[in-house]
C-alpha cells in the first residue's frame, strides 16, 4: 500500500480589510450629520456603534436560542426514532414469523 502525498498550493493571504484614509475629510459615515459640530458628530458615531453592537447582541441571542431549540428537538427526534425502531424491530419479528409459517 503506497501513499501519495499531493503537493498543495499555498493559501493566498487575505487582502487587508481596512486601510487608513490619507484624507480624513473623505471619510463618510452613513447616518452622520456632517453639518453638526465635531463633538455632536462624535456622539452620533458613538450612538451608531452602540446601536450596531446592540443589534449584533440581539442576533447572537436569537441564534443561541435557535441553537438550543435545535438541540432540544434533536434529542426529542432521536427518542422518536429510537421508539419507532424498536417498534419496527418487534413488528419485523412478527412478520418474519408469519412468513415462515407460509
Amino acid at each position: 500500500m503506497s501513499t501519495t502525498i499531493k503537493e498543495l498550493k499555498p493559501i493566498p493571504e487575505n487582502p487587508p480589510r481596512w486601510k487608513p484614509s490619507s484624507d480624513p475629510t473623505s471619510i463618510t459615515v452613513a447616518g452622520l450629520d456632517t453639518t453638526a459640530s465635531v463633538t455632536d458628530q462624535i456622539d452620533q458615531i458613538d450612538q451608531l456603534i452602540t446601536l450596531k453592537l446592540q443589534v449584533c447582541s440581539e442576533l447572537s441571542n436569537v441564534f443561541c436560542l435557535d441553537f438550543e431549540y435545535t438541540l432540544a428537538t434533536a434529542g426529542h427526534r432521536r427518542q422518536l426514532f429510537q421508539n419507532a425502531t424498536s417498534s419496527l424491530e418487534s413488528n419485523l419479528a412478527c412478520f418474519q414469523t408469519i412468513l415462515h409459517r407460509y
